[in-house]
């Protein structure tokens, strides 16, 4: 089986028109504003967790930086 790793997404140089972006944008809009109690709460906890994970690496990048 071919190793396709990091080869995720649009191909490099792929044009997005403006008319999509628009359209995906709205859907998001929809999206969001439109989510259910529970919805909002994993989103809430997701991001959460994101948080406290992008600062602790960063509080350890810095620290062992210095060592």
């Amino acid at each position: 089986m071919e190793n396709k790793r990091g080869k995720v997404g649009r191909p490099k140089g792929f044009k997005v028109s403006d008319e999509t972006k628009a359209r995906i944008s709205k859907r998001m809009r929809y999206y969001y504003a439109n989510m259910t109690d529970e919805q909002k709460k994993v989103r809430a906890k997701c991001n959460e967790i994101k948080s406290e994970v992008y600062s602790r690496a960063m509080r350890e990048y810095y620290n062992n930086l210095q060592n």
